[in-house]
C-alpha cells in the first residue's frame, strides 16, 4: 500500500511541476533572448522572413502589435535599401514596408501598425531632470 502512494505521490508532483513551470514560462527570468548572428546576407534575410510571418499574421489587425523583439549580430552595418532590394513584393508591397537603417550589433523591433510593416532599431530614451 504505501508503494502505491509513493508512486501516486511522484505523479502528483511531477505533474504540479510541469504545471508550474508552464504557467511561470512566460516570466522576465526565463525570457529568452532571439539573437540572429551571422554574415550580413544571412541577416537580412532571416529579418524578412520574419517580415513575412509577421506580416501574414497580423493583416486584419487594426492594432499596433511588436511581433519580434530581436539581437542581431552581423558583420557590417545593414541598410535600409539592402532589406527592401531583397524583399518579395508578390507577399508584400514595397510600401507597406518600413525600415530604418541597422547598426552592426543592435536590438530591433518588427511591429505592425495598420497595415505596415516597420522595422527599427530599438531606442531607450534618457529623461533628464
Amino acid at each position: 500500500m504505501s508503494a502505491i502512494k509513493l508512486i501516486v505521490f511522484i505523479v502528483i508532483s511531477l505533474f504540479a511541476s510541469l504545471t508550474f513551470y508552464t504557467l511561470t514560462s512566460n516570466l522576465w527570468f526565463f525570457k529568452k533572448d532571439n539573437k540572429i548572428v551571422g554574415s550580413k546576407d544571412s541577416v537580412i534575410s532571416k529579418i524578412l522572413q520574419l517580415v513575412y510571418s509577421c506580416y501574414e499574421k497580423n493583416i486584419n489587425v487594426k492594432a499596433s502589435v511588436i511581433c519580434e523583439r530581436i539581437t542581431i549580430a552581423s558583420n557590417e552595418d545593414i541598410s535600409a535599401i539592402e532589406i527592401l532590394s531583397r524583399l518579395d513584393k508578390r507577399k508584400i508591397e514595397e510600401d507597406n514596408v518600413l525600415v530604418e537603417d541597422l547598426s552592426s550589433n543592435s536590438r530591433i523591433i518588427i511591429r505592425y501598425e495598420n497595415g505596415k510593416i516597420f522595422v527599427e532599431e530599438e531606442k531607450y530614451e534618457v529623461i533628464s531632470s
